[in-house]
């Protein structure tokens, strides 16, 4: 058991059911992301680049898009004013499953550039 393993296992529900599913996306839409944890999150990234992180809170988790105000998105679904940093809360498994998180997870890791050999 790694430590995001251990992290994630620490988390009470329904955060940990939708930490899973949207580590289980990340995962699936872009493997080669490196994953840690910083700032007591789970955060993807490539080489020095944060790009995603899932952030768990009390009543939801933030799916943050490091790179989010330069993002596409067309649903609409990011948040927040920051120079770059964009979020999107996930309140139930449903709202992690959205199409369009998938979209931006690819969108993030693109905007890294290619895996390094």
């Amino acid at each position: 058991m790694n430590e995001v393993d251990r992290l994630i296992d620490g988390l009470p529900e329904p955060q940990r059911a939708i930490v899973r599913r949207l580590r289980a996306a990340i995962r699936e839409v872009a493997p080669d992301l490196e994953e840690s944890v910083k700032w007591g999150a789970p955060v993807y990234g490539r080489g020095s680049r944060n790009l995603l992180s899932l952030i768990p809170h009390r009543a939801h988790v933030n799916l943050q898009v490091f790179n989010g105000a330069a993002a596409p998105d067309p649903e609409g679904l990011l948040e927040g004013t920051g120079k770059g940093l964009r979020h999107v809360k996930c309140r139930t498994l449903a709202d992690a499953e959205r199409p369009g998180l998938r979209a931006l997870m690819l969108e993030a890791a693109k905007a890294a550039g290619p895996t390094p050999p």
